[in-house]
């Protein structure tokens, strides 16, 4: 489909409404219950004001990663997955979180050699990050992409813990790193329209270093 402005119409979000405030009330009321037994299983007390604003905070976030997703992949599109678009690209995502970071931490800003250095470093795989993407949705599918890209995220500055901070080996964590590769496993099956499959894992390994290097150096 082609870039335009979605129709609003008045009728179909009326109707939509009462569907959606169930929706929002039944999520609640889970999210509450799962506090009462955390509380009863941990001896605390949980914040159920905090919590739902957590939680639709949440749901907002989660739908402007995903909107970010969409709006990457019709780019890639319109202008190709070149280079250039991807430096122009990168440019636009980082205007737009531009004024969020004064919206979230304020003026009060203080420069070190060290955070420019990591500024720089996280630019430069944020464009790594984008330009495997734009690769990667011509030979492969969004589902596959959606994996290797948030497990990334995941599993890489995880393991940077382990190896630089001492952070402790659970049991629990082990687990997590069982599942993490068993989605990996599972994950890596393309679509019967995909064609080159492997040029399309490739480029979905390097998304997932990509994305867990900019992890690590947040972390």
């Amino acid at each position: 489909p082609t870039l335009h402005l979605p129709v609003f119409d008045m009728k179909l979000i009326q109707s939509a409404i009462p569907n959606a405030f169930t929706i929002a009330v039944l999520a609640a009321i889970e999210s509450l219950l799962s506090c009462v037994v955390a509380d009863s299983m941990v001896n605390s007390r949980h914040r159920s004001n905090m919590e739902l604003i957590a939680q639709g905070a949440g749901n907002i976030t989660s739908a402007l990663f995903g909107g970010m997703f969409v709006f990457q992949q019709m780019y890639t599109r319109s202008e190709g997955s070149l280079l250039r678009s991807t430096l122009v690209f990168a440019l636009l995502t980082g205007l737009m979180r531009f004024p969020l970071a004064f919206v979230l931490y304020g003026t009060n800003y203080t420069f070190h050699l060290t955070g420019v250095v990591l500024a720089v470093l996280y630019a430069a795989v944020g464009i790594g990050t984008t330009l495997f993407s734009a690769k990667a949705f011509g030979v492969t599918n969004m589902a596959l992409y959606s994996v290797f890209m948030m497990l990334g995220g995941m599993l890489l500055p995880f393991a940077a813990g382990l190896i630089f901070y001492g952070e402790p080996l659970t049991l629990g964590k082990a687990v997590g790193c069982l599942l993490v590769a068993a989605a990996v496993a599972f994950g890596t099956e393309f679509t019967g329209e995909r064609k080159n499959s492997t040029k399309g894992l490739f480029y979905c390994f390097g998304v997932f270093i990509m994305n867990g290097l900019c992890g690590v150096f947040a972390k």
